[in-house]
């Protein structure tokens, strides 16, 4: 037994040897990689070795869970990015010739950027593993270490915006995304302030990339950060509804709503959920409030016109009730309102002349379906119902027949006024349809 146990405790002992060994070769690899580029050479397999050396630290029990570890991964994989960069920008000083930021872009584009992604990874590790990390970059907290990675991190993040905007440029937008998101993470480590132009650029990349998940996270943050454009609730809403959840969707034009509450355009779209909701009620008192801010709004007219006229449909009442007439006399004159001021060449004309058509035709047909009254005589009764039906039959003729010559082909215009032909004795009209 005692034998087995100083197996155990040697074993240990030469795997805590080999751990602390890869981390001293990569420090080694490093120190010798700096020295020779002192001296205008670029040694690249010092870096491979280096890379070796750490990755192999890295998934060692002791030496993965120590900060110096990712630091060096940090310095290794950023140096590897950038090496191609900066041997092209050593031979052009040697020639004394300048290269150009456009040259410099163009190379980026054949850069690989696993390099720089795994040096950001690094770097998040290492924030996680040391607690003082947060006070790298303060001027009294500095040694040869920390100076090195400092520089080491500045240069990423001009690496990360470089390489966004050619990839953005590329159209190679989820790439473009990341790499605007580690460098407005990296500016945020060094300066405690907030890049915003990097935030934009991450979420608009992340748009054209249609990735939801990031796209909604970028968007999110910034309404969190209280950045928020109008528009970001919409997109989040948009997005919310092409994943089928339209409750968070309304969810986020609410809270929209709540910071913007007279922007007309979320209420316009939180006005379209509820309708979709069939929550014709909040659609309306949407509706009534848009067009109190917007009242020349002819679409905003439109629609509320729709949602009377479809209520007017469903009441079991007809002409001479008073919540029949009340309901019908709203929704003509936001009819007649809208036809006012929507543009004749409008995309919504013929919806417009069509239903102002088939409300006065549905009108007389209530009209023509009332019973006579107690007490009136029915021969009587009914010579007035056929008179107030004409009236308005012959008010829904112009907007149908105006809405034929808009589409001439459309069978429910054209059966709509063939029955009207025959029921005001126009039958050689109707014969034409």
């Amino acid at each position: 037994m005692p034998a087995f146990l100083l197996c155990i405790i040697l074993c240990f002992g030469i795997t805590g040897q080999a751990q602390k060994k890869a981390l001293n070769a990569t420090w080694r690899y490093i120190t010798d990689y700096q020295t020779a580029l002192s001296d205008g050479r670029f040694e690249r397999p010092l870096l491979l070795n280096a890379l070796n050396s750490i990755q192999s630290a890295q998934t060692q029990s002791e030496t993965t869970v120590k900060a110096l570890t990712w630091s060096y991964a940090v310095r290794v994989n950023a140096l590897l990015f950038g090496f191609k960069i900066d041997s092209i920008q050593m031979q052009f000083s040697k020639a004394g010739k300048t290269i150009t930021q456009e040259q410099i872009l163009n190379y980026y584009a054949l850069l690989d950027s696993k390099y720089l992604f795994d040096a950001w990874k690094s770097w998040i590790q290492f924030k996680r593993l040391d607690p003082k990390s947060s006070e790298l970059f303060k001027t009294d907290f500095q040694n040869d270490d920390n100076t090195e990675l400092k520089r080491i991190l500045s240069r990423m993040r001009i690496d990360a915006s470089n390489l966004a905007n050619v990839m953005y440029q590329n159209k190679s937008y989820e790439m473009a995304s990341q790499a605007f998101e580690m460098s407005y993470e990296l500016y945020f480590d060094m300066t405690s302030m907030y890049d915003t132009i990097s935030w934009n650029n991450a979420c608009i990349a992340a748009l054209n990339s249609k990735n939801t998940t990031r796209s909604k996270r970028f968007l999110e943050h910034g309404i969190t950060q209280q950045w928020d454009q109008i528009s970001f609730y919409s997109m989040l809403s948009r997005l919310y509804l092409e994943q089928g959840d339209t409750n968070q969707a309304l969810q986020w034009l609410t809270n929209g709503r709540s910071r913007h509450p007279s922007d007309l355009g979320l209420i316009s779209e939180e006005t379209n959920l509820y309708i979709a909701q069939k929550n014709i009620s909040q659609a309306k008192t949407n509706l009534q409030l848009a067009i109190s801010k917007a009242p020349q709004q002819s679409n905003l007219i439109l629609v509320l016109a729709n949602i009377l006229d479809n209520e007017v449909q469903q009441l079991q009442v007809g002409p001479g009730m008073p919540a029949y007439d009340t309901l019908w006399k709203a929704t003509e004159a936001l009819y007649l309102k809208a036809f006012q001021l929507l543009p004749e060449r409008s995309d919504q004309q013929f919806a417009l002349l069509f239903n102002l058509g088939a409300l006065y035709n549905n009108h007389a047909v209530k009209w023509s379906q009332l019973k006579t009254p107690k007490g009136q005589n029915a021969l009587q009764f009914s010579k007035q119902i056929e008179q107030q039906a004409a009236v308005f039959l012959n008010k829904a003729l112009p907007y149908l027949e105006r809405a034929l010559t808009i589409k001439p082909d459309d069978e429910a215009v054209k059966r709509a006024l063939k029955q009207i032909y025959l029921k005001t004795g126009k039958a050689d009209k109707a014969k034409m349809l």
